[in-house]
Protein backbone atom coordinates (compact mmCIF):
# COMPACT_ATOMS: atom_id res chain seq x y z
CA UNK A 1 0.00 0.00 0.00
CA UNK A 2 2.54 2.49 0.90
CA UNK A 3 4.39 2.11 -2.50
CA UNK A 4 1.25 2.78 -4.13
CA UNK A 5 1.08 5.93 -2.27
CA UNK A 6 4.57 6.66 -3.38
CA UNK A 7 4.08 6.03 -6.99
CA UNK A 8 0.40 8.25 -6.52
CA UNK A 9 2.30 10.97 -4.95
CA UNK A 10 5.23 11.21 -7.65
CA UNK A 11 2.89 10.89 -10.21
CA UNK A 12 0.90 13.97 -9.25
CA UNK A 13 4.17 16.13 -8.68
CA UNK A 14 5.04 15.26 -12.15
CA UNK A 15 1.35 16.30 -13.75
CA UNK A 16 1.72 19.63 -11.36
CA UNK A 17 4.92 20.54 -12.70
CA UNK A 18 4.25 19.62 -16.05
CA UNK A 19 0.84 21.92 -15.75
CA UNK A 20 2.86 24.39 -14.24
CA UNK A 21 5.65 24.26 -17.14
CA UNK A 22 3.00 24.51 -19.69
CA UNK A 23 1.60 27.42 -18.53
CA UNK A 24 4.48 29.41 -18.31
CA UNK A 25 5.51 28.11 -21.80
CA UNK A 26 2.30 30.09 -22.92
CA UNK A 27 2.72 33.02 -20.85
CA UNK A 28 6.20 33.48 -22.22
CA UNK A 29 5.21 32.82 -25.66
CA UNK A 30 1.85 35.17 -25.73
CA UNK A 31 4.71 38.07 -24.80
CA UNK A 32 5.06 40.30 -27.87
CA UNK A 33 8.08 42.45 -28.71
CA UNK A 34 7.31 45.80 -30.21
CA UNK A 35 8.56 46.65 -33.79
CA UNK A 36 11.77 48.44 -33.76
CA UNK A 37 11.96 48.11 -37.49
CA UNK A 38 8.92 51.03 -37.94
CA UNK A 39 9.92 54.74 -36.97
CA UNK A 40 7.83 56.05 -34.20
CA UNK A 41 4.77 58.63 -35.42
CA UNK A 42 4.94 61.05 -32.29
CA UNK A 43 1.50 62.20 -33.33
CA UNK A 44 0.14 58.86 -31.87
CA UNK A 45 2.59 58.79 -28.66
CA UNK A 46 1.81 60.80 -25.39
CA UNK A 47 3.89 64.29 -24.61
CA UNK A 48 5.50 61.53 -22.01
CA UNK A 49 6.56 59.09 -24.13
CA UNK A 50 8.39 61.61 -26.75
CA UNK A 51 11.24 62.04 -24.87
CA UNK A 52 13.08 58.61 -25.92
CA UNK A 53 11.82 59.58 -29.45
CA UNK A 54 15.46 60.48 -31.20
CA UNK A 55 15.55 63.64 -33.32
CA UNK A 56 17.84 65.35 -35.79
CA UNK A 57 16.51 68.31 -35.66
CA UNK A 58 15.18 70.63 -32.75
CA UNK A 59 11.24 70.20 -32.04
CA UNK A 60 9.79 73.58 -32.92
CA UNK A 61 8.62 75.08 -29.91
CA UNK A 62 9.48 77.45 -26.66
CA UNK A 63 12.17 76.36 -24.71
CA UNK A 64 14.38 77.47 -21.32
CA UNK A 65 17.53 76.73 -20.78
CA UNK A 66 17.82 74.16 -18.00
CA UNK A 67 21.67 73.74 -17.20
CA UNK A 68 24.39 75.75 -18.46
CA UNK A 69 27.79 75.07 -17.75
CA UNK A 70 30.43 77.18 -18.53
CA UNK A 71 34.35 76.24 -18.40
CA UNK A 72 33.03 73.86 -15.70
CA UNK A 73 31.54 76.41 -13.86
CA UNK A 74 27.12 75.94 -13.60
CA UNK A 75 26.24 79.24 -15.23
CA UNK A 76 22.50 78.75 -15.87
CA UNK A 77 21.26 81.59 -13.92
CA UNK A 78 22.68 83.84 -16.78
CA UNK A 79 19.61 82.27 -18.66
CA UNK A 80 16.84 83.43 -16.41
CA UNK A 81 13.77 85.23 -17.57
CA UNK A 82 15.05 84.17 -21.17
CA UNK A 83 12.69 81.73 -23.40
CA UNK A 84 14.07 80.61 -26.76
CA UNK A 85 11.65 79.53 -29.73
CA UNK A 86 12.79 77.48 -32.18
CA UNK A 87 11.15 77.01 -35.48
CA UNK A 88 10.87 74.14 -37.82
CA UNK A 89 12.49 76.60 -40.50
CA UNK A 90 15.71 77.32 -38.58
CA UNK A 91 14.84 80.61 -36.54
CA UNK A 92 16.01 80.84 -33.40
CA UNK A 93 14.43 83.76 -31.00
CA UNK A 94 15.37 84.39 -27.77
CA UNK A 95 13.27 86.78 -25.41
CA UNK A 96 13.81 88.33 -22.32
CA UNK A 97 11.61 90.48 -21.55
CA UNK A 98 9.93 93.02 -23.61
CA UNK A 99 13.17 92.32 -25.68
CA UNK A 100 13.38 89.95 -28.79
CA UNK A 101 16.55 88.62 -30.20
CA UNK A 102 15.94 86.93 -33.73
CA UNK A 103 18.96 83.90 -35.00
CA UNK A 104 18.68 80.69 -36.64
CA UNK A 105 19.50 77.17 -35.80
CA UNK A 106 20.86 75.02 -38.31
CA UNK A 107 21.60 70.82 -37.90
CA UNK A 108 24.45 69.25 -39.77
CA UNK A 109 25.66 65.95 -40.06
CA UNK A 110 22.65 64.27 -39.50
CA UNK A 111 21.58 65.72 -35.91
CA UNK A 112 24.99 65.61 -34.47
CA UNK A 113 26.36 69.08 -34.33
CA UNK A 114 23.76 71.60 -33.72
CA UNK A 115 24.67 75.47 -34.78
CA UNK A 116 23.20 78.10 -32.73
CA UNK A 117 24.13 81.71 -34.46
CA UNK A 118 22.43 84.30 -32.53
CA UNK A 119 23.95 87.29 -29.98
CA UNK A 120 22.66 90.64 -28.49
CA UNK A 121 23.72 89.77 -24.96
CA UNK A 122 26.52 88.14 -23.12
CA UNK A 123 25.03 85.29 -22.24
CA UNK A 124 23.62 84.74 -26.28
CA UNK A 125 27.30 85.48 -27.66
CA UNK A 126 28.47 82.24 -25.62
CA UNK A 127 25.82 80.18 -26.87
CA UNK A 128 26.64 81.79 -30.35
CA UNK A 129 28.82 78.46 -32.04
CA UNK A 130 28.62 75.05 -33.20
CA UNK A 131 27.31 71.93 -30.31
CA UNK A 132 27.49 68.33 -30.28
CA UNK A 133 24.53 66.83 -29.97
CA UNK A 134 23.92 64.60 -27.01
CA UNK A 135 20.55 64.02 -26.77
CA UNK A 136 17.52 65.46 -29.05
CA UNK A 137 13.94 64.74 -28.47
CA UNK A 138 10.75 66.03 -28.40
CA UNK A 139 11.63 67.83 -25.13
CA UNK A 140 15.06 67.98 -24.69
CA UNK A 141 17.73 69.39 -26.46
CA UNK A 142 21.36 68.31 -24.93
CA UNK A 143 24.01 69.74 -26.06
CA UNK A 144 28.01 69.72 -25.30
CA UNK A 145 30.99 72.15 -26.25
CA UNK A 146 33.31 69.81 -29.01
CA UNK A 147 36.39 72.36 -29.43
CA UNK A 148 36.62 73.27 -25.22
CA UNK A 149 39.60 70.59 -24.92
CA UNK A 150 41.48 71.45 -21.75
CA UNK A 151 39.81 74.44 -20.92
CA UNK A 152 36.76 73.08 -19.48
CA UNK A 153 33.66 70.99 -20.10
CA UNK A 154 30.50 73.51 -21.68
CA UNK A 155 27.55 72.00 -21.09
CA UNK A 156 23.53 73.47 -22.77
CA UNK A 157 20.45 71.74 -22.04
CA UNK A 158 17.27 73.34 -23.20
CA UNK A 159 14.08 72.08 -21.97
CA UNK A 160 10.72 72.71 -23.58
CA UNK A 161 7.85 74.60 -22.22
CA UNK A 162 4.59 72.11 -22.15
Amino acid sequence: MKKKFMTTSFNMKKTIFAVVMASASLFICSCSKPDISKPVNTSQVSDDQTTAVKRTTPAPGNYTVGLYVNDNDTSTTDFTGYVFTFKATGVLTAKLGNTTYTGKWESKDNGTELKLDIDGTPPLHEIDKSWNVIKLTNLLINLNDPEHGDAGRDVLIFNRIK
